[in-house]
């Protein structure tokens, strides 16, 4: 479970370069303060190099291969979760979740025609997921939103967009650091 809820509450502000052999990338804060659970993420034990910045935010570089290892990791979890998502007690009108190849895009299809309490926040389970195959994948200026979809009608009912999704990072980051003084 902890596995899944880490990516949940990474943040959206990035700093993030690609260069030769590796890639460079920042964890936010939110989420440097969690990474260092090896099972969440293995693969950045393996860093070239590690950076912890002066806001909290922890910049890796990693060659090449890892990185690809991180985007695996994140397609897979993805996939899992999505497996687990579609139909379940809390979310029976869900009838399929898919992710454009690059994440930006991220569509659930629903029976719903508004959607319930339990169906909205999958938007925030799942959103998640595009934010780490942002900061993995060292694209610069990357954006992402997650759309809900008639299944029937082809109506989109809700849009979630990577700022209101940095909104609701930015406000954890300042509970967190208030809990944590």
């Amino acid at each position: 479970m902890k596995k899944r809820i880490l990516p949940i509450l990474c943040a959206a502000c990035l700093l993030v370069s690609c260069g030769g052999e590796s890639v460079t990338f920042t964890l936010p804060k939110l989420l440097s303060t969690m990474s260092s659970d090896k099972d969440s993420f293995p693969e950045l034990q393996d860093a070239v190099k590690k950076t912890t910045n002066s806001d909290g935010s922890i910049t890796y570089e990693l060659d090449a291969d890892k990185q690809k290892d991180l985007l695996d990791k994140v397609k897979k979890d993805f996939e899992e979760t999505k497996n687990k998502l579609i139909g379940n007690a809390s979310t029976p009108n869900v009838t399929s979740i898919s992710a454009n190849s690059d994440f930006s895009r991220i569509t659930i299809e629903t029976k719903s025609t508004s959607l319930s309490t339990a169906e909205s926040i999958l938007s925030v389970a799942l959103i998640s997921y595009c934010e780490m195959y942002g900061i993995f994948s060292g694209k610069e200026n990357y954006k992402y939103s997650i759309e809900f979809v008639n299944e029937k009608s082809g109506e989109v009912l809700k849009t979630v967009t990577q700022a209101e999704f940095k909104e609701l990072t930015d406000k954890l980051g300042s509970l967190q650091d208030k809990l944590t003084g």
